[in-house]
């Protein structure tokens, strides 16, 4: 893997912007009566970040692997929080498909990471 430090892995900045943009909606004052699903959305969309980011410090590919798949599962779970929102009315319809379309890119690039790292399955990282 060329990348040497985490802030130049292209899916660590896609989950960081995903998590940021989520954030700013769960500011929004209709989600004061929902604190559930305010927490549950703010800590699943920082899971996706936090589980990339916990994977890129591993000592093998095998082990960033795993972590990557912990973030995709948090973007999965994100997502259908989302669509919850969405049906509870803190955000709209586009919004949804907004969050939807940059919820798909971020998997099918966890996808193709965790593809390459058990391919390649470097012993020692870095």
């Amino acid at each position: 893997m060329k990348v040497k430090r985490l802030e130049e892995l292209r899916i660590w900045q896609q989950a960081r912007e995903f998590a940021r943009a989520v954030s700013a909606i769960l500011q929004r004052p209709s989600f004061r009566g929902d604190r559930r699903l305010k927490e549950q959305l703010g800590d699943s969309s920082v899971s996706v970040l936090s589980n990339i980011s916990e994977g890129f410090g591993q000592p093998t590919d095998r082990a960033f692997a795993h972590y990557v798949t912990i973030a995709r599962t948090s973007n999965n779970e994100a997502i259908s929080q989302l669509a919850v929102a969405a049906w509870r009315g803190h955000i709209t319809e586009q919004e949804l498909e907004e969050f939807e379309a940059k919820s798909c890119v971020m998997g099918k690039g966890m996808t193709s990471l965790i593809a390459y790292l058990r391919k390649t399955d470097q012993k020692e990282r870095g």
